[in-house]
């Protein structure tokens, strides 16, 4: 395919800047959701930034089709087919992405008992060790991470990606065809979440949101992504970006102007979030497939852009723990919701770089790999 070599995959221009934007998506979607009150104005644009950020959550779906396409390369380059080589695949990602979330976890576990002893986290955090943070959303609180002071509400992402490292590469080892297992996973997802509707049981419009079975599905659009050959017809490449971006515009478009929160939205609770990962694995074909001096990838490509998709990661991971606290401040500060969001925002983001700048060059960086970039359509 012309996307790994030997063992390890090479660089692919444009993921970057995807995951930058992703990030960038969820972190201000975070952040704004605390002060809903602050978009309501008679000038026009308030109201406007305040829908655009209203779907900055779609950035996780968006990492969820990278994801499941990237892992999905490695292992049809090398197949963890023995338990040997899954066992070295799973040891080669729990190196890459363990040591800063545990070092997260850490800290602010030291820091929620140390200040605030009776905090949901601490008696909670098996949920943070054991990586199931996802499952409780159904069984349990729903809001079991989270509280007034911390919230690690955004680790149910990361449990779900590791539920896939570990079980993704023994179904592809059972069924062989990666395509058909993301198509299985694709039909699982829609079914769960049907059910769960007409169930009805507690918190399921949460669990419908961030349930292992449920949202499986964009990490299986980027499964069924890496299957695809590199495209040598760019008239085709083009179409197929194009169809991908405007499906995707009309449904966040959609969902900016619904009244609805969007956990409970049902066209999206049953084939809407299908659609929306179909929509980002169109747009990544895109990407993949495109020359290399085409204006899209130069975008991606920026040095600040790429700066901030490589450290993703650990900005993903440090965003929301303290922010609570930050919030605090700021209606203590100030009297007006605009006031408060802006302060705390522009706090959170200045916490959230340092952590997250500390954690990438002290600790992800030790453990990545450096890759020779390379764009599909090019090879």
């Amino acid at each position: 395919m012309g996307r790994t070599t030997n063992n390890h995959i090479k660089y692919i221009l444009g993921l970057d800047g995807l995951r930058a934007i992703s990030v960038l998506l969820v972190i201000y979607f975070h952040y704004a959701s605390y002060f809903p009150e602050a978009f309501s104005s008679s000038f026009f644009l308030v109201p406007a930034i305040g829908k655009l950020l209203s779907i900055g959550w779609v950035g996780v779906d968006i990492f969820f089709v990278i994801s499941g396409f990237l892992i999905t390369t490695i292992l049809i380059r090398n197949p963890a087919n023995s338990a040997k080589k899954y066992l070295t695949f799973i040891q080669r990602r729990a190196k890459r992405l363990l040591p800063a979330y545990f070092c997260c976890v850490i800290v602010v576990l030291l820091a929620a008992t140390y200040i605030y002893p009776d905090n949901k986290i601490v008696r909670n955090q098996y949920l943070l060790w054991t990586m199931s943070s996802n499952i409780s959303t159904l069984f349990g609180d729903r809001s079991a991470l989270g509280g007034e002071h911390f919230s690690m509400f955004h680790f149910w992402s990361l449990a779900l990606e590791w539920q896939f490292y570990i079980t993704f590469p023994l179904a592809l080892t059972l069924i062989k065809s990666p395509r058909t297992a993301a198509m299985i996973a694709i039909a699982l997802a829609v079914i769960s979440r049907t059910l769960l509707i007409y169930l009805s049981p507690v918190n399921y419009d949460n669990a419908i949101y961030s349930f292992t079975f449920c949202r499986g599905d964009a990490l299986a659009a980027g499964v069924f992504l890496a299957t695809l050959s590199p495209s040598k017809n760019s008239l085709k490449t083009y179409a197929v970006g194009a169809i991908g971006l405007c499906l995707f515009a009309v449904m966040l478009f959609s969902l900016a102007l619904s009244s609805t929160p969007f956990k409970s939205i049902f066209w999206l609770q049953t084939i809407g979030y299908t659609a929306i990962a179909t929509s980002v694995a169109m747009i990544l074909y895109f990407i993949l497939n495109i020359n290399r001096d085409s204006l899209a990838l130069r975008f991606l490509e920026l040095p600040p852009i790429t700066a901030v998709g490589r450290a993703s990661y650990s900005l993903y991971i440090w965003h929301l723990p303290f922010y609570p606290i930050v919030v605090e401040l700021s209606k203590n500060t100030f009297s007006t919701p605009q006031g408060q969001l802006i302060f705390s925002a522009g706090i959170a983001t200045l916490i959230t770089c340092t952590l997250g700048a500390l954690s990438y060059k002290f600790i992800e960086s030790s453990f990545m790999l450096h890759r020779r970039q390379i764009n599909p359509a090019m090879t």
